[in-house]
């Protein structure tokens, strides 16, 4: 089963929770970089994920090296703005492939760009491409689930149907000019240029082959488009014919179709695939050097009182006189003092860590792998901090927007654990040689549940009832989920914009089983 997502676009950042697999959510963000060379821009997101009782002591269990493991964040520039008619006009300024048409001749001359540089500009046009797509198809599967004859929308509905069928053929289209122009220049296009282009023209075409079928499926589902006059059947065929159109495409270009391939090779394919696309266009972080020599000094300093503390706890044993009972009870001192050495030193060293620099990491930002080919450059730094929270150190606000909106109205906030996380983005242009407007850093972050899910109870209850209906008593399989409730609220810099989104994760022992968007401030 495939969760749902929502998507919040405000300012400061665009905000799209999802679940990426079973038990996997991803949270994206995408940050506008400044427009000038000497403006910075922050960005703070904070996450609060209230993990109700049912889940188990969270708090004896996670550490900071527990939640890091758990969680993942990449980076890579991305333009949420571009539409698959600015992707397969090769004379748009913002294309991918029109930069690349363009710098393709250079090979042949002292100016000729780098193969990694073309690599990567031929990689960020399948994950583009891929991109939109997926935006485009999340609209028309909403549509088809909101249209019915009485709206008034099906018009409009066939028309973007069909828009989009054409679409999907005119950006392969564009994507075998550029693959044939590329082997036109024969020997000087870069291995790395051709195998990209190759990469990209087959994951697009099983992109593209999913899409179709998930919109078929979609309108095979409807029953709100049945109004007597065939239009259903007509969008239907379209999508049907476009699909066929497609197969011939990847047919004819040699890619692999999943119903004359091996299966499992075909899935795996796609998976490096995809992979490979994004692998460019992840930015480069480099960890900062001050918080290893922060976190070390703590540790030697907590390291030396915890040692202090167990040898002036064991000096009235020096006396030699332990037998006693004074002795005996100095022992006893001695050996929960050692037993509390380990605990000391944890404690001292989180103190101080924690008063010195409040951040768990401190990494430099580098985006500048697409510089060569005229889409700029830009740096910063990149922030993140791990806590659990009691209840008093929960900001009143997000207190009161947990507290709102509750699945069962009435009934009092239970004993919950509370992980924060917390990250700061900050971002600069590179001196002359700004990312185009349409281009920022859309950023994702990965949190597995897999542990958390594992200590549920089973997803099946056994219900029994009285049916008034039939007069019988009845027993019946009920599902058993739990809800995860997260806020995230996100600022911007100077402008100190706030916008807080409230989402509950429905779960049971299995899986992620959706998101709902709660509320939306």
């Amino acid at each position: 089963m495939v969760a749902s997502s929502i998507s919040v676009a405000h300012s400061p950042a665009r905000l799209v929770v999802e679940a990426r697999d079973l038990r996997t959510i991803e949270i994206r963000q995408f940050f506008p970089l400044p427009e000038t060379a000497s403006t910075t821009t922050e960005y703070l997101t904070d996450m609060y994920f209230f993990f109700p009782a049912g889940f188990g002591p969270v708090t004896d269990t996670l550490s900071n090296r527990d939640f890091y493991k758990r969680s993942q964040v990449y980076m890579r520039m991305h333009s949420p703005d571009l539409k698959l008619q600015e992707l397969y006009d090769l004379n748009s300024p913002d294309n991918p492939a029109t930069i690349l048409r363009r710098k393709l001749p250079l090979l042949l001359t002292k100016e000729a760009p780098s193969g990694d540089a073309l690599t990567a500009l031929a990689q960020l046009l399948g994950a583009e491409v891929a991109d939109a797509v997926d935006v485009k198809l999340r609209f028309l599967k909403r549509s088809i689930r909101s249209a019915n004859i009485h709206n008034l929308q099906l018009t409009t509905l066939e028309s973007e149907l069909t828009s989009f069928c054409a679409d999907l053929l005119s950006t392969l289209n564009a994507l075998r000019r550029i693959r044939l122009k590329a082997l036109a220049h024969g020997a000087v296009v870069h291995e790395e240029l051709r195998s990209a282009l190759y990469f990209c023209a087959e994951y697009l075409g099983a992109v593209t082959d999913e899409a179709l079928a998930e919109l078929a499926t979609a309108l095979d589902r409807s029953d709100g488009l049945r109004d007597g006059t065939g239009l259903l059947t007509q969008m239907r065929l379209e999508v049907a014919r476009t699909a066929e159109r497609v197969n011939g495409w990847r047919i004819d270009q040699g890619l692999l179709v999943p119903w004359r391939a091996d299966h499992e090779l075909f899935t795996y394919r796609m998976g490096l695939l995809k992979k490979e696309l994004q692998q460019s266009l992840y930015v480069n972080t480099r960890g900062g050097k001050r918080d290893p020599f922060v976190r070390n000094t703590a540790a030697m300093i907590a390291a030396g009182l915890a040692a202090t503390w167990a040898t002036l706890a064991q000096l009235p044993l020096w006396t030699g006189a332990w037998a006693t009972e004074e002795g005996l009870l100095f022992l006893g001192v001695a050996v929960g003092a050692y037993t509390l050495k380990d605990r000391i030193k944890e404690w001292v060293r989180q103190a101080l860590a924690v008063r010195w620099t409040p951040w768990d990491e401190d990494r430099k930002v580098l985006g500048d792998a697409l510089a060569q080919v005229e889409l700029g450059a830009f740096h910063g730094r990149a922030k993140e901090r791990f806590h659990l929270l009691n209840e008093e150190e929960i900001p009143q606000e997000i207190k009161e927007i947990r507290s709102r909106e509750r699945t069962v109205s009435g009934l009092t906030i239970e004993n919950e654990n509370v992980i924060h996380y917390a990250r700061m983005m900050s971002f600069q242009q590179a001196n002359g040689n700004p990312v185009p407007p349409r281009y920022g850093v859309q950023q994702r972050f990965r949190f597995n549940l897999a542990d958390f899910l594992a200590r549920l109870d089973d997803p099946v209850e056994s219900v029994r009832y009285f049916d008034s209906r039939t007069g019988r008593f009845k027993r019946k399989e009920m599902p058993r989920v739990y809800h995860i409730n997260l806020v995230v609220s996100q600022s911007e810099g100077a402008e100190n914009k706030r916008k807080n989104s409230k989402f509950r994760l429905v779960v049971n022992q299995k899986q992620v089983l959706r998101v709902e968007a709660v509320e939306d401030l």
